[in-house]
């Protein structure tokens, strides 16, 4: 386990300053990937901090999700047989992380790859009880998501339990291009998988609008208490972990199985320039527009 990038930044880490949250911003996919700090979360502070424990609350409504805005690192250089250069110099070698550990977390996908099969289709996912959380976006897709599939950070991760399903369109018939998985609370990314690899993204931070569970700023990567008073709104100092896993045969993640984002998933007119609350139109399953 590697920790990711903690989302408390209003600052685009390829440069320049984060959009706006009103219609009509566009923005590339770091921006809505971050956006959406999840009533998931609030709903399990909430019940929580009325139950006291430190479990998530089942029937708390899903609305979104965050992923890390890291970009992926890629060689420029071209393919040689001569002295190679390491796409990612944090990453262990085959000769630092191999044997048992190694092993272990090849089983672990290949786990988490048949708990993604059972629901191919978003109309699957639907009908199994999952909700809809963000629209579709490039780098991570639609999510469609259950609360109660939330877990506690400390807690040896279920893999049977990804909070959320990954969908390259909201169409009944999208197809499935991966799987999230979220735990809730601690300082300390969580223990995950097995080995190094994989890099939990952090969000802390929340503001519900006054009188209800919808965020007061939808498509903020972070909130302040001073953000949130200035939109009269409750804060909740509140701390989420992320994980996407892109385990679907053919939509493998040029940055690795547990890249923040997938570069493969882009918006219909091949960009990905999005809007910071509908997302973009995604592509049909042979390219272009719906």
């Amino acid at each position: 386990m590697r920790e990711g990038d903690e989302h408390i930044s209003a600052t685009n880490q390829q440069g320049g300053s984060a959009p706006g949250t009103g219609p009509g911003v566009r923005v590339g996919p770091w921006a809505l990937a971050l956006s959406v700090v999840i009533a998931l979360v609030v709903g399990a502070a909430l019940g929580s901090a009325l139950t006291g424990h430190d479990a998530p609350a089942p029937d708390a409504e899903v609305l979104a999700a965050t992923t890390s805005s890291l970009p992926t690192t890629q060689s420029t250089e071209a393919h040689s047989h001569g002295e190679l250069d390491r796409v990612d110099e944090e990453r262990p070698s085959i000769v630092e992380f191999g044997g048992d550990e190694r092993a272990a977390l090849a089983a672990q996908l290949q786990t988490v790859r048949e708990v993604a099969l059972r629901y191919p289709t978003y109309a699957e996912a639907l009908a199994a009880g999952y909700v809809p959380t963000t629209p579709y976006a490039p780098g991570t897709g639609a999510h469609v998501g259950k609360a109660a599939d939330a877990q506690q950070n400390g807690t040896p991760l279920d893999l049977q339990r990804p909070q959320s399903y990954l969908y390259d369109g909201t169409e009944p018939d999208s197809r499935l291009v991966g799987v999230m998985y979220v735990q809730l609370g601690g300082e300390q990314a969580p223990d995950g998988f097995a080995g190094p690899l994989d890099r939990w993204s952090r969000t802390r931070g929340q503001c519900l609008k006054k009188d209800s569970m919808d965020p007061a700023y939808p498509a903020a990567p972070s909130v302040t208490e001073e953000m949130c008073d200035a939109a009269d709104g409750t804060f909740l100092d509140l701390i989420a972990w992320t994980q996407h896993a892109w385990v679907v045969p053919g939509w493998e993640a040029p940055g690795g199985v547990f890249a923040p984002l997938n570069d493969d998933i882009i918006c219909a007119d091949g960009t990905t320039d999005s809007d910071p609350v509908e997302g973009c139109e995604a592509p049909t399953p042979t390219g272009g527009a719906r």
